[in-house]
């Protein structure tokens, strides 16, 4: 009589641990979060309206969302789905409408926010996430835009 490990092989005695596949998950996250950004600063760059800008843009923000994208992809495999949803929001509709304005931001991070606390059936629980989300949208504009203003004055310096 064989022993179950005997039966599925010598593979099967061999275990990785546990946080193997907590850091190969995350990668996977990180991944997805990191091309889902850069696929959204190249729509920024097509959306702007800026057509003289749309090649700098595409080449220098794409970088920048990337590395938002790879950050929220992190924290949200650490954290779970509902604590970057407002920030996914906030970029998604502000990408969306322009990415220049800060109402878009602030739009999709409150609208993130309260689709946070509905989801979690708490009524202060969804003021509490649309405030969140709002300062997050702000905050996002606020970077994307410094990030920006830097980069167009190092070109034109």
């Amino acid at each position: 009589m064989l022993l179950q490990s005997e039966q599925d092989g010598p593979a099967a005695r061999f275990r990785f641990p546990n946080r193997y596949h907590r850091r190969h998950n995350q990668g996977q996250w990180v991944f997805c979060g990191g091309m889902l950004g850069a696929v959204a600063g190249i729509a920024s760059a097509c959306i702007s309206g800026q057509m003289e800008g749309i090649l700098l843009l595409g080449i220098f923000l794409t970088p920048a969302l990337c590395l938002a994208g790879a950050i929220c992809g992190a924290v949200g495999k650490r954290r779970g789905w509902a604590a970057i949803r407002p920030l996914v929001w906030a970029t998604l509709i502000g990408v969306g409408l322009d990415i220049f304005h800060p109402l878009g931001w602030s739009i999709g991070g409150t609208l993130g926010g309260i689709i946070t606390g509905v989801l979690g059936r708490s009524f202060a629980g969804t003021l509490r996430d649309a405030v969140l989300g709002t300062l997050f949208g702000t905050a996002g504009w606020a970077i994307i835009y410094s990030y920006l203003f830097g980069v167009f004055w190092l070109l034109n310096s």
